[in-house]
């Protein structure tokens, strides 16, 4: 019987990372066996993963797929199984973060494990301690527009950092021995890879194999206030283009990028406070809750905005939007500021 590994996420772990690598490496992942099915035009795909077959669960919306392919949703399975007759192989790998979805339940994954009935499933759940994850959630929010300060309190509330109980209806449906638990954190990782370590997990090996660079890395935490205080403004299209060309390049070398991180009191309080669930998510492991959400040093204080936007770091940025000889948008944005001080005012309002 072929094996399924169903890799669930969850959200804030490197997911596109690990897909983006297994499509780049389909080829040779099939010379060992392994398919992960990638044809952009299928029903069952959306860019480099799986998110139709979500999508297609019975009374489940998503929201994050164009019209093209929501017309196809009723085809998403049998397109997939179609699909899987061309190829000859033992394991197979579909990957979402939509799997991990909080709304999915029992009935729906006893459905998702239907559609599979030739496979032995296992499930691949990557976990990030709160913190990191919660901060990390909120600068994806401010990428996206969002304008609130951080509500350092949010996370009590907050169904998606409790893994513990999110893991529990797949471990229903599969078995425990079937739900893979692994912590998003280098230490952990051969060589310090994710992908290394999730073709670990599935069987595969990294010979000829190659490995992308890291997608979606942490802004510095005075960009990131520098992209909340223009939201909060609800800035002009030209404004807004402003947060869509950054570039990591952009940031000074001069400067030490310094990621946002919660003072040590707040970990400590997130630590107390998610201990029983992490226990809970971690228990088919060898990993204890307090070596994956370790003690931070007492000495770490909160950096999460500064009292104003940096002038320095802000005349940095301009000038790099200007030197962008291929693109003119942004030399006209950064003569507009140069002329008339409006992104610095916007910036300087901002609250």
């Amino acid at each position: 019987m072929a094996k399924l590994f169903l890799h669930i996420g969850f959200a804030k772990t490197g997911t596109t990372s690990i897909q983006n690598d297994m499509v780049k490496n389909f080829d040779a992942l099939l010379e060992q066996g392994i398919l992960y099915p990638s044809d952009p035009r299928a029903p069952f795909m959306h860019k480099v993963q799986h998110l139709p077959l979500v999508a297609a669960i019975p009374n489940h919306t998503v929201h994050n797929l164009p019209p093209e392919k929501k017309a196809t949703l009723d085809r998403a399975y049998n397109s997939l199984h179609s699909h899987l007759s061309k190829y000859s192989f033992n394991t197979l790998v579909l990957s979402s973060e939509f799997f991990g979805s909080p709304q999915l339940g029992v009935k729906e994954l006893q459905w998702i494990k239907d559609q599979f009935k030739d496979f032995e499933i296992c499930v691949i759940a990557y976990i990030r301690r709160q913190d990191q994850h919660f901060l990390s959630g909120y600068q994806e929010n401010i990428k996206n527009g969002r304008q609130e300060p951080l509500d350092m309190g949010a996370y009590v509330t907050s169904p998606v950092l409790k893994f513990g109980a999110r893991l529990e209806p797949w471990r229903e449906v599969f078995g425990d021995e079937k739900v893979i638990v692994r912590p998003f954190s280098p230490k952990n990782w051969p060589d310090g890879e994710l992908f290394l370590d999730f073709l670990e997990v599935i069987g595969g090996s990294a010979d000829g194999l190659a490995l992308s660079k890291p997608r979606n890395e942490g802004l510095d935490y005075r960009v990131v206030d520098i992209f909340r205080r223009l939201n909060a403004k609800k800035p002009s299209q030209g404004i807004s283009a402003f947060r869509a060309w950054w570039k990591p390049s952009y940031f000074p070398s001069t400067l030490a990028k310094q990621k946002m991180q919660l003072s040590y009191e707040t970990v400590e309080e997130m630590r107390d406070y998610f201990l029983p669930d992490n226990e809970r998510a971690l228990r088919s492991t060898d990993i204890s809750a307090g070596d994956f959400f370790p003690a931070v040093n007492k000495d770490q204080q909160e950096l999460i905005a500064p009292s104003s936007p940096d002038q320095d770091l802000l005349l940095h940025i301009i000038s790099k939007l200007a030197d962008e000889k291929r693109n003119r948008k942004p030399r006209k944005i950064a003569k507009k500021v140069s002329q008339n001080g409006l992104l610095w005012k916007i910036l300087k309002r901002g609250k």
